[in-house]
């Protein structure tokens, strides 16, 4: 009988390093060697566990070859969902098992309950005290997703605790304020902590400032989430009034001026018009979202944030429904402060690499520089007009929109003149969303096209990306009929006549859409604009029908009925 070729011991753990890691544990049963030696590779890659059922899986596995696996483990992230989805009597098994890994160098937690985290302190002091490697040095993220700390006890444990805590990286607070009114030191004691790089809090007030500004830690990331002023009398006082009503953001983190590089600040209420006490300059600074703000002026930024690259805003503003005379007033007199203080100081950013966000937002921080590459949203019809101002400041070379153009009603030769102006001569990638809506139920589409193909001729446009869609056009009485007869079935009620799920007739855009000639177009434009390398273009017709063309390095691919 002939024996099968057995490979080498070398060349079988070639092929074992190479496998991801479901198809190495399957495997460690081809031969004694690999069972014996594969762990080793397996294990030197971070062991994640978010799900229980997870849990006696990993543990069955580390304890085979009696427990000698655990020592192969480097890196473990116990990250669950939610409280709910791990009992305490798994998480304590969990914890046992880490206690055992003599070589784990990193370990990264989430703690979802009170007692989760005594059992955790419980562990980082036993195995302080066993003399083996302290896990007080390997602990290198803390996520603390509990609402408060009832216990006292708990509370003064991890003040007691965090001073020993000397390779933090990553510090992450849920309810912060009530965490860390949980026991008058536990500010200044996570302030005392030198080696945090990822800073995250939610729902910061008078605490959460104090611990930010008595930071030892040199920041890298950071991301606050603010409480809303007035949202709770017990946190703001009766007054309702933030006790950081008149601090500018840029004085939050003194101490991380040579190393913050990005900052991400959620919800801040303060008076958007007050200037910081003290020159903060922060040379590293790259990235900074300001979600959910009043329009601020923006030179106090420029000047704290010198190099900023990135640059993305979302402010209160487009939320409001109806923009009136007055408030579009507002709109227009913030910007002309803005740029009015940028030209008298003498200050703005040279540059911007990416924005992101919406036009209203743009329009009223009244940038003066270039910026490179742009994606901008909530675009309301009466606002138009700002999209053509901040083009022409900004001279983008990417420039992606949404729910642009949004008045299809417009004379065809109107409908795309924002890009025949010089803000967009200097474009070289377009991505547009246009969507048509009820008031457009007359418009032709191939008008449309003929009217973008021209205006886009004038630039020497590299990349298109453009999706039409007529799925908000209107809601189908065809449609009403199905779900009317599902209802009826569910019902058991009659059936309706077959002759009343008849389609309904298609109104002219949705016509032209039918009839329309994407391939052609695309192959049209190729030739109009010469520069064109790559375009993808979607139409999403009636009934949801879509036809998709793809052009690159000069060829065309057209796909219908996807």
């Amino acid at each position: 009988m002939e024996s099968r070729p057995v490979l080498p011991d070398d060349i079988l753990f070639e092929i074992f390093a190479a496998a991801d890691r479901p198809d190495a544990v399957r495997m460690l049963t081809v031969s004694r060697f690999l069972y014996t030696e594969g762990p080793r590779v397996i294990l030197r890659q971070p062991i994640t566990i978010q799900l229980e059922e997870q849990v006696p899986l990993l543990l069955a596995f580390l304890s085979a070859d009696h427990g000698r696996r655990l020592a192969f483990v480097r890196a473990i992230v116990i990250n669950f969902k939610a409280v709910c989805a791990v009992k305490i009597q798994t998480f304590h098994r969990l914890l046992l098992d880490v206690y055992d890994m003599a070589n784990l160098s990193s370990l990264s937690i989430r703690i979802l309950s009170e007692e989760q985290l005594a059992h955790l302190i419980a562990l980082l002091n036993l195995r302080a005290d066993s003399g083996k490697r302290g896990l007080y040095e390997v602990l290198h993220s803390l996520e603390l997703w509990i609402w408060r700390l009832d216990n006292s006890r708990v509370a003064l444990d991890l003040v007691g605790a965090l001073p020993r805590i000397c390779n933090l990286h990553t510090l992450d607070i849920i309810h912060c304020e009530e965490v860390l009114e949980s026991h008058p030191d536990l500010a200044l004691t996570f302030a005392a902590m030198a080696s945090i790089k990822t800073l995250r809090l939610t729902y910061i007030v008078d605490k959460g400032i104090t611990l930010l500004q008595n930071l030892r830690s040199q920041l890298v990331h950071v991301t606050l989430k603010v409480a809303p002023v007035g949202q709770d009398e017990a946190v703001w006082g009766a007054a309702g009034l933030a006790p950081y009503l008149d601090m500018h953001p840029v004085a939050l983190l003194p101490p991380s001026r040579s190393s913050l590089q990005d900052l991400t600040i959620y919800d801040w209420g303060a008076n958007p018009d007050v200037f910081p006490v003290a020159t903060h300059v922060y040379t590293n600074m790259r990235r900074l979202l300001l979600y959910q703000f009043l329009v601020p002026l923006i030179v106090p930024y420029i000047c704290a944030y010198p190099n900023l690259a990135v640059l993305e805003f979302y402010p209160i503003q487009p939320m409001l429904l109806n923009w009136d005379h007055e408030s579009i007033a507002g709109c227009d007199a913030r910007r002309r402060l803005n740029v009015s203080e940028q030209k008298a100081s003498g200050r703005t950013w040279q540059y911007l690499q990416y924005f992101r966000g919406s036009l209203v937002g743009l329009y009223m921080l009244g940038l003066t520089c270039v910026i490179e590459d742009m994606f901008i949203y909530v675009i309301p019809e009466t606002l138009h007009y700002q999209l053509d101002a901040v083009l022409a400041m900004a001279r983008p070379r990417r420039l992606e929109l949404t729910t642009w153009p949004r008045k299809l009603t417009e004379p065809a030769e109107e409908v795309f003149a924002t890009l025949r102006t010089t803000g967009c001569s200097d474009l070289q990638s377009l991505t547009l969303f246009i969507y048509f809506v009820r008031e457009d139920e007359a418009v032709d589409l191939s008008v449309i096209m003929r009217s973008l193909k021209s205006s886009l001729s004038g630039i020497a446009l590299q990349e298109l990306n453009l999706e039409i869609s007529l799925e908000r056009l209107k809601t189908h009485p065809y449609d009403d009929l199905v779900a009317a007869t599902m209802m009826r079935q569910a019902n058991a009620l009659p059936t309706l006549p077959s002759s009343s799920l008849a389609p309904d007739s298609l109104c002219p855009a949705e016509l032209s859409a039918d009839e329309f000639d994407l391939e052609a177009w695309t192959h049209s434009l190729s030739n109009e604009v010469a520069s064109l390398r790559r375009a993808e273009i979607t139409l999403i017709g009636s009934r949801g029908r879509r036809k998709r063309v793809t052009f690159t390095s000069g060829s065309l691919h057209l796909e219908d009925g996807l």
